[in-house]
Parts: C-alpha cells; sequence; structure tokens
C-alpha cells in the first residue's frame, strides 16, 4: 500500500520532470511514510510512497523483472498472490523480491494484457514495458484503489492523488461544472472518470489505459472472468456453504500481513461477520469501535459491538466522538479526502483512523460493500419492488395500451407515485441527499450545463429487474465513488490500509450467478446472507433492524452554521454538501 506517481514524456525524460515527481511525492508522504523513491527508466520516472506491509524487507518499489526490461509501481494488494507465485515459478519465472505486487510483473510477462484474468485483489498500478515502449496504467474492477491522469504534448502524468497533479503539474486548471453539481446534489461525485478539474480524469474501475508514444487507449476488462450471470442454481444448502467458503476464504486473505491489523466493528452484521470470520484464521484479533459522547443511542453502537468483542473473544478498542471533535477534524479531512465527499461519517472514520495509527495498526479490515451484494437498505428495496411491480404490468399489457395500463396500475398499486418511480427525475431523487438543491441559488455557476443522467445500467447485467436497478447504481457509483473513495483517502491520510473481503471478486461474481429470488425476500433485507451467517453470528446481531454507520446528525448542522458563508459561491452555506464543496475548492485557490 503506498502513493505512486509516473510521468511518462515519450520525447524522453527531462531533469525538470524528475524534480516535479519529487514534489508530487511529497504532496502525499502521509500514504507511504516507511520510504520514499525516484527512478528515472529513459522515457518514464516513478515515484513510490511506501506503506511497507508485506515482503517489508526487500519489497521496495519500483520492482523490476529478471531482465530489467519491466518496471512496476502499485497502490495495493494482490490477495492471491501467493497462489499465483507458485505457478508462476513452475512456469520459469524468477522473483526478485517476496511483494504481493511483484506477481503482476510475471503475469504481464507470461500472459501480456490478460493478466487481469488471474488478480484477485485491489489495486492501482503503473507498468513500463521498456521493450515495446509502452506505459500501462491500471485500476481493481471494484475501483478501491484510485488512479489520476493528465495528458499534455508530451504525455502523461499519473499519480494516486488529484491534488498532487493539480499542484505540480498544471500550469492552469478548470472547474468541471457537471461535476461539481453531482457533489452538491448526491453528495459524492456520480461520474466514474470525472474529477473536480475538466484537465484531469480518474481511470474507471475495471479498466486498463496503454500509451505509447502520443497513442492513448482505454480499455476495459470489467467483463473478461465474470461467469454467465443468472444461471439456474439449485436452491439448496450448498448455495449457502459455497457463499459461506468465498467469505470465509475473503477475510482470510486479507489477514495477510507483516504488519498489526484490526478490525473496523460495529454492532452490525457485516463488520461482526469479518470479526468473527478472522477469529477462525487468527489466534489475536483486534478490533476499534466508535461511539459518540452524548445521549446518542440511536446511533452509538458500542454497547453491543463490545458485548460481541467479549463474546467472540476479540481484543477491544474504542474511540469516543464529541461535537468539537468534528469542528477540530473539519480541516484535517479536508487537506486529504482530495475529491470533495460530503459524507457525514467520514468524520467517525477519520477518527477510527486517527486512533487505529496512534495503537500502532497498519491493516484494518471493514465490512462495506456487503449491503450492495446482499440487498440491504429497505428503502432502496422498496423503491426497486415499486419499479419491479409497474415493469411486469407493462409487460403484460403491452405499450399500445399505456393509458389502459396506467389507470389499471393505479387502481391495483393505489399509488400514483408507484407510476411516478419509474421516471429519470424520482429514480435520481431516490439517491440525493440535498433535496432542498437548486441551481439558481448559485448564480450563474451552473448556467449552460445539462443536467447529469444517472447511469442505471449494471457492470454485470442487463435488462435488470427494478431492485437490481437500483444496486447497480449502488455498486459502481454509490460504493466506489464514496464509500471506496472515502475508505482509500482517509485511511492513507493516517498511514492505514483498509481492506475489504465482501468487494472479493470471487465472492461476487459467485452471489451474482444466483437467481434473484434466491437470495431476494420482501421486507427482509439481507436474508440471504443472515441465513449464510446464522451459525456464525448471535441473533443479537442477524435480528435488529439496519442503523447505518451515520453519526449524530446534530454534529453535521453545528459544524455547518459555524462556517456561516461560502466565499466560492457567494452565499450563506445551507447544507454540508455546500460546505465541503466550497472548502475543497477553496484548498486550491479557483
Amino acid at each position: 500500500m503506498c502513493g505512486i506517481n509516473a510521468i511518462y514524456n515519450y520525447r524522453g525524460i527531462t531533469d525538470k520532470d524528475i524534480e516535479l515527481i519529487n514534489e508530487m511525492n511529497q504532496q502525499m508522504i502521509y500514504r507511504g511514510p516507511d520510504s520514499q523513491v525516484v527512478k528515472e527508466f529513459s522515457e518514464v520516472v516513478f515515484g513510490h510512497n511506501r506503506l511497507s506491509i508485506i515482503g517489508i524487507d526487500n519489497g521496495q518499489q519500483p520492482l523490476s523483472n529478471e531482465l530489467d526490461s519491466i518496471h512496476l509501481i502499485c497502490n495495493g494488494e494482490i490477495y492471491n498472490h501467493r497462489e499465483l507465485r507458485n505457478k508462476l515459478t513452475e512456469l520459469g519465472h524468477v522473483f526478485n523480491s517476496t511483494s504481493d505486487c511483484e506477481v503482476i510483473i510475471h503475469l504481464y510477462e507470461e500472459y501480456g494484457l490478460k493478466l487481469f484474468d488471474h488478480i484477485s485483489g485491489m489495486f492501482a498500478f503503473v507498468l513500463w514495458d521498456s521493450v515495446n515502449k509502452e506505459i500501462i496504467f491500471a485500476r481493481d474492477r471494484s475501483g478501491k484503489k484510485p488512479i489520476y491522469y493528465a495528458k499534455n504534448q508530451r504525455g502523461l502524468v499519473i499519480s494516486s492523488e488529484m491534488k498532487a497533479i493539480n499542484s505540480v503539474f498544471l500550469k492552469s486548471s478548470s472547474i468541471d461544472k457537471e461535476y461539481v453539481r453531482s457533489v452538491l446534489e448526491f453528495s459524492y461525485p456520480t461520474s466514474m472518470d470525472s474529477t473536480l478539474f475538466n484537465e484531469i480524469k480518474k481511470v474507471k474501475p475495471g479498466h486498463y489505459i496503454r500509451c505509447k508514444d502520443d497513442l492513448f487507449e482505454e480499455i476495459s476488462y470489467q467483463y473478461v472472468s465474470l461467469p454467465n450471470v443468472n444461471l439456474k442454481i439449485d436452491l439448496t444448502k450448498d448455495i449457502f456453504q459455497n457463499t459461506y467458503s468465498l467469505l470465509s476464504n475473503a477475510v482470510k486473505q486479507r489477514l495477510d500481513a507483516e504488519v498489526p491489523f484490526a478490525i473496523m466493528l460495529s454492532g452490525g452484521i457485516d463488520s461482526s461477520a469479518v470479526s468473527s470470520l478472522a477469529m477462525h484464521h487468527k489466534n489475536e484479533v483486534h478490533a476499534i469501535c466508535v461511539g459518540y459522547k452524548g445521549d446518542y443511542t440511536t446511533v452509538d453502537e458500542r454497547k453491543i459491538a463490545r458485548r460481541f468483542a467479549k463474546e467472540k473473544g476479540l481484543i477491544w478498542n474504542e474511540i469516543e466522538l464529541s461535537q468539537e471533535d468534528y469542528f477540530n477534524y473539519f480541516e484535517e479531512y479536508i487537506n486529504v479526502v482530495d475529491e470533495p465527499i460530503a459524507d457525514p461519517a467520514a468524520f467517525a472514520q477519520w477518527g477510527i483512523f486517527k486512533k487505529a495509527s496512534e495503537l500502532g495498526f497498519k491493516v484494518l479490515l471493514s465490512g462495506i460493500g456487503s449491503d450492495e451484494i446482499f440487498y440491504g437498505y429497505s428503502g432502496h428495496n422498496q423503491f426497486g419492488e415499486k419499479i419491479m411491480s409497474f415493469d411486469n404490468v407493462k409487460s403484460f399489457f403491452g405499450q399500445k395500451n399505456i393509458n389502459v395500463l396506467y389507470l389499471l396500475t393505479r387502481y391495483l398499486l393505489k399509488s400514483k407515485k408507484i407510476i411516478d418511480s419509474i421516471s429519470l427525475s424520482d429514480f435520481k431523487n431516490q439517491f440525493t441527499t440535498y433535496k432542498g438543491f437548486n441551481e439558481e441559488k448559485f448564480g450563474d455557476f451552473f448556467n449552460g450545463i445539462s443536467q447529469i443522467p444517472i447511469d442505471i445500467k449494471t457492470q454485470y447485467v442487463s435488462n435488470l429487474n427494478g431492485v437490481d436497478k437500483v444496486y447497480s447504481h449502488l455498486s459502481t457509483s454509490w460504493l466506489t465513488n464514496n464509500c471506496y473513495l472515502q475508505a482509500d483517502k482517509l485511511a492513507m491520510g493516517n498511514s492505514i490500509e483498509v481492506r475489504a473481503p465482501f468487494a472479493d471478486y470471487n465472492l461476487i461474481s459467485y452471489v451474482n450467478q444466483l437467481q434473484f429470488e434466491q437470495k431476494y425476500m420482501v421486507n427482509s433485507p439481507k436474508w440471504f446472507l443472515k441465513e449464510v451467517l446464522k451459525n456464525e453470528l448471535p441473533d443479537y446481531i442477524l435480528q435488529p433492524t439496519k442503523k447505518g454507520f451515520s453519526p449524530p446528525y446534530n454534529f453535521i448542522d453545528e459544524l455547518v452554521r459555524s462556517k456561516k458563508y461560502s466565499s466560492f459561491f457567494k452565499k450563506d452555506y445551507e447544507h454540508f454538501n455546500e460546505l465541503v464543496v466550497d472548502s475543497i475548492i477553496n484548498k486550491y485557490n479557483l
């Protein structure tokens, strides 16, 4: 885990390029405080800040093959690196380190750009092929690790952080207004490749980019290894046992580290499952939990988490946050989050990461990603069911009888809102956090931009039912651009790596093969996962209503009121989203 920077100059690396890479490394030294390296290869210069976790003694990057012709910098972890190493060694490959990331080099030697078929992990990497004079950079399927780039007349600059490119590399930059609008309305950026700056882009999840001279090509590998979905699998105990085994193995793989680790524990199913399964593979497992000072029993889950930790034999750690902490954390958050993400849960995460760092942990395991696989949001489930109800009636009558269809549907479902719920605007409203958002409040800033579409297509299947349409968006947009992006930025801001077993590619692939009716039950969020875990977790964890990782909202309201005025938008703050966007923009002096 680390921070990576690269400049590709097909006319040849200059002293100025090397100077810029050094500056970029310094911008994000917290991502890799253990060592900093800059190395030049004719048309490429690499910068690497290392957080040592695996291959501590000999895993310094850039990594190279035995012929010194292929070079790599990587931010992330390859969880199946041991199996891959054994297979590649049998095929005659010679390893120079015990780093998990070195398998990428030898996979490239053996399989070329089919290497992605073999990797299970989270990663953003840059590879320089000095023989073919190609630079290749890629991002994992789930988008756990971000990677940014900007083009110029001489080539490319690539980085783990947007701000490093902007502050060091760009002479001038301009704001992407559609991107700003999406953050104001939804609290996070909905685009998979845009950033705050028009000049800087992100690699999409499950994509790689190859560049040779001035030829630039972006390619998706997202579908390569995915099986056919919705295959008919018998509804027997096997599917529950198979899912359990895949989840247990995902946890086991993510415990592979040469440094101290802990589990981010709440009172919910997901983190409890990760904690309990970790105890099957390790004798000593630490748990860390967050709570709030004051009477906030509806969001403070320490009591139930403490009980669970005691019963399971977890080593207990906790942090208590106050309103004052939210005031103190805000500037720290703005300095490291890089992109504007206005999730109120971010401060609790920041507090956990700070505490974990003080306790000496370098790796944390998290339960994020479970709700999006196992239908964990009751409100989203109900919304999806409404779409399904309308779609079923529409399919029966056909488009020609739309007027009859409309009247009959109103009669059967007794709600015009169900008809309305299939519109794009209402679909968008399901995910909007700033209900009072209005472009007119921001003067002429938004003049001339289009309405932002929400892509409700899935990366896995087409012709989705209503519930899966909703969860397709949650999985591809919300999970990647809010949850995973936060986990990377905030954890790395404290020199910590976050691993998410529920983001495991093999687990997701298997669950996506199951028929919808095999894993979904009306009025029972996460029914399937609860069945999988019924012998692993106690009823007091499995049965309660989902709370979510939410703070006391008066903490956020007080924070917004304390700031009063937006210097960029020239208006008083009305919402947390405005405060975050304005603060990020001001940080860049725009």
